[in-house]
């Protein structure tokens, strides 16, 4: 048996909660933890977007040289 199941069972022995309660603090916690790894995730996501962002414009220069030295004297 998973010691937590163990000590779910031994409260519910104890204290005389119903098997439905702590099923629903369970879920609870599940719930809270997924929220926060989400929001946490999202706010990792935007900022590597924006951190993305910020070089596009860098990016895009370089292209533009590299086409003008090296495809613009061949005529294309």
């Amino acid at each position: 048996m998973d010691s937590s199941y163990r000590s779910t069972a031994a409260a519910i022995q104890e204290t005389h909660v119903s098997a439905g309660t702590i099923a629903l603090w369970w879920l609870g916690q599940a719930s809270f933890v997924l929220r926060s790894a989400k929001a946490l995730f999202l706010l990792i996501r935007s900022y590597r977007l924006d951190l993305i962002a910020s070089f596009l414009p860098r990016l895009r220069r370089k292209r533009a040289r590299q086409w003008t030295t090296f495809y613009a004297p061949m005529n294309i």
